[in-house]
């Protein structure tokens, strides 16, 4: 059966939907109006979780003032959302000099569809790689420039790798 997906105003693009592990929901992200050569990647995304059965869209969380569009999975369960996203902002003065022109950092944060409580797991990284959820629905893993973690949905951190002085493999 075909249904018209509800949300908000026209003048915003509708973009990457992606089924819930049960099939019973889609998550979506609503941003800038990205049609042909229209294209404004940076500004607010917000991330909606429709019922296939019916009823209205669930806005889960909002990105204000992001570079690009966010980019999230779903726990095994179900029942989280985890989200990365890039923001820029002008060098400072000494990063400068070391011939940057805009500095970019990532988050990586941690929804609950339900109840929409959000934490944040780590901001302000210049390399930041989600590596993917454990089948357990209980953990899920990253990296940053040089150190790989595990951490549990209840924010218990387990460092899995640590390479001084190199990149992560990961």
């Amino acid at each position: 059966e075909r249904r018209q997906m509800g949300g908000p105003l026209s003048d915003r693009s509708y973009l990457s939907p992606q089924w819930s592990p049960d099939g019973r929901r889609v998550a979506y992200l609503v941003g800038p109006w990205q049609h042909g050569q229209e294209r404004h990647t940076a500004g607010d995304y917000d991330v909606w979780v429709a019922d296939v059965a019916g009823g209205d869209p669930k806005l889960v969380h909002r990105f204000e003032g992001i570079s690009s569009p966010p980019s999230f999975s779903w726990s095994p369960a179900g029942d989280w959302l985890l989200a990365w996203v890039s923001r820029e902002r002008p060098c400072t003065a000494e990063e400068a000099t070391q011939g940057y022109g805009l500095w970019v950092s990532k988050e990586l944060l941690l929804t609950n569809v339900e109840t929409a409580e959000v934490r944040i797991v780590k901001s302000g990284e210049p390399f930041l790689k989600v590596l993917g959820w454990k089948p357990d629905n209980d953990s899920f893993a990253y990296a940053t420039k040089q150190v790989a973690f595990l951490e549990s949905v209840g924010g218990q951190v387990r460092e899995l790798a640590n390479v001084p002085g190199e990149e992560c493999p990961f």
